[in-house]
């Protein structure tokens, strides 16, 4: 009897935030890499510049968005000590590098 109770005791709740985190982490860089194509695209005389403006705020505001639920599941994961796998040491190093550079290149 005590050994079914162990093992009920000792199951952790399943959560999946570094799944999410990840998820988020994924969308931020295929966003990025949508503006990036947007803007190597561009041409003038084809194009006008108000549209491309107004596609590349939207665009940034998503990029935004996904890092900051991208952090806001890290932390979640973090403190409830979610097991390490790819997702996890991926999402928690790949986010705050995209947020460095994000940083970086709005303010240079």
């Amino acid at each position: 009897m005590e050994d079914i109770l162990d093992t009920i005791e000792e199951k952790k709740p399943q959560t999946n935030y570094r799944k999410w985190a990840f998820r988020f982490f994924v969308y931020s860089i295929i966003a990025n890499l949508v503006l990036y194509y947007k803007v190597a695209t561009f041409v003038r005389s084809l194009h006008s510049e108000e549209d491309l403006v107004k596609y590349l705020m939207i665009l940034s505001i998503v990029i935004y968005l996904c890092l900051i639920l991208g952090l806001v599941f890290i932390g979640l994961m973090y403190t409830n000590k979610e097991e390490k796998n790819y997702q996890y040491k991926i999402s928690l190093y790949g986010i705050p590098i995209l947020i460095i550079l994000m940083i970086f290149v709005n303010f240079v």
